[in-house]
């Protein structure tokens, strides 16, 4: 029986926090032996809007391989390879793809709309059809993604809708991809003040693997007003502590609603779990430049009766 194939993604911006972990790779990892996985580190995707990090990108890119080969994707189960190894390929699909959608398509996506800076590159308003380019390159059944990226993916397939009513040659085509969420719902952003924020390196409200700054984030961070002592009734739902918890495999609402629970305690909780999980990843020595080299390769060769038989059609045919 054929396997369904997945693709995950994700932007070498920094260290692996738990906002990337429970957000899909918990979900990429539970699928390694059911499916074909491919995961793919978005390094073009960085330079639209953080250009000044094209010094540092290919080290982070090595880093973020080891931390989640670490926390479990198993590259003989997962396919890890690098955008910018596959320069070309991605432009040409972009290219194709941009023929298919304008300006108004793309900054009417909520996730663009809401990062549009006031003088945006063409890099960054090209990004979801480069996105799309990425999984055409693959065809997937399935692409693992949050609930801000739902647009991506619909656009994607209508481009990939559009390009086949255009070419109407059933030998290749670019299939509809099912959108997977993750089974854990958002992780909120640690910080000392409330906030409603997801996890993000950005917003500087992140629990890393392995976080240096631990046993602080967790001590100093805002759990709940009205919670005035520890056997005053909580209010859960907006505690970033409790929803962190949850994340984690414990659900302290019903001690925290009825007053069994304090603030203090349930800190001390959430710091132990989240110790023993990284107690859990691996510390193997790994070759990062070698699984990329050959994840790119794999991946090359997928893709390239794709972008033989695109080239044929638009320009020769």
């Amino acid at each position: 029986m054929t396997k369904k194939i997945v693709l995950a993604g994700i932007r070498p911006t920094g260290q692996l926090h738990y906002g990337h972990y429970y957000g899909f790779l918990e979900k990429l990892i539970s699928l390694q032996d059911s499916h074909d996985c491919y995961l793919l580190i978005a390094d073009m995707q960085v330079l639209g809007d953080k250009i000044e990090k094209h010094n540092s990108l290919n080290q982070l890119s090595l880093n973020l391989v080891q931390q989640m080969v670490h926390a479990g994707v198993n590259p003989a189960k997962t396919v890890i390879y690098k955008q910018s190894d596959l320069f070309y390929e991605t432009l040409e699909l972009t290219y194709y793809l941009s023929l298919f959608t304008n300006y108004n398509n793309i900054t009417h996506i909520p996730s663009v709309k809401e990062a549009l800076p006031d003088n945006p590159s063409l890099s960054f308003l090209t990004y979801p059809v480069s996105q799309a380019a990425d999984i055409a390159l693959i065809r997937p059944d399935q692409v693992l993604v949050g609930n801000d990226q739902l647009p991506l993916i619909e656009l994607a397939n209508k481009l990939f809708a559009r390009f086949n009513s255009l070419l109407q040659d059933p030998t290749l085509t670019l299939p509809d991809t099912t959108p997977v969420l993750s089974d854990t719902a958002k992780i909120p952003g640690i910080g000392t003040m409330p906030s409603s924020a997801k996890m993000s390196k950005s917003l500087n409200n992140a629990l890393y693997i392995n976080d240096i700054e631990l046993d602080n984030k967790i001590k100093s961070a805002y759990t709940d007003a009205l919670k005035l002592t520890a056997k005053t009734p909580g209010h859960p739902d907006q505690c970033t502590i409790a929803q962190i918890s949850k994340a984690f495999g414990s659900d302290p609402s019903d001690s925290c609603s009825t007053g069994a629970l304090g603030c203090k305690d349930c800190k001390a909780s959430l710091l132990s779990l989240i110790k023993a999980k990284d107690q859990s990843f691996s510390s193997a020595d790994i070759n990062p430049e070698k699984i990329l080299a050959h994840g790119v390769f794999h991946v090359r060769e997928r893709a390239k009766d794709l972008t033989l038989f695109l080239k044929h059609k638009v320009f020769v045919s």
